[in-house]
């Protein structure tokens, strides 16, 4: 995330809202580096709203903090994505 204040583009951010210690982290990082603009929280996607999300992205960034194998890069892949596709092994 810390590149991502540089650079000309949106972030749309995918995940639940139930991890409040991981996206108070975002949010805190968003507030200091003054990306408001820049940031769309889309929340939980499945279905037809996932395939639509995954769909109208450039890129895709998986932090893996709870993504034991990796269904969502391989998803991603299948939408043509995959030399755009960046994974940690974990999120922190």
């Amino acid at each position: 995330m810390k590149a991502f204040a540089h650079i000309d583009a949106q972030f749309r951010f995918a995940c639940p809202k139930n991890d409040d210690d991981y996206v108070e982290k975002i949010l805190i990082y968003i507030e200091g580096a003054d990306m408001w603009d820049k940031v769309e929280f889309c929340g939980w996607c499945m279905g037809k709203r996932k395939e639509k999300f995954l769909n109208s992205l450039d890129a895709l960034v998986i932090p893996s903090l709870y993504e034991p194998f990796g269904y969502v890069a391989l998803e991603a892949m299948q939408r043509g994505l995959e030399r755009n596709i960046f994974i940690r092994r974990r999120g922190y």
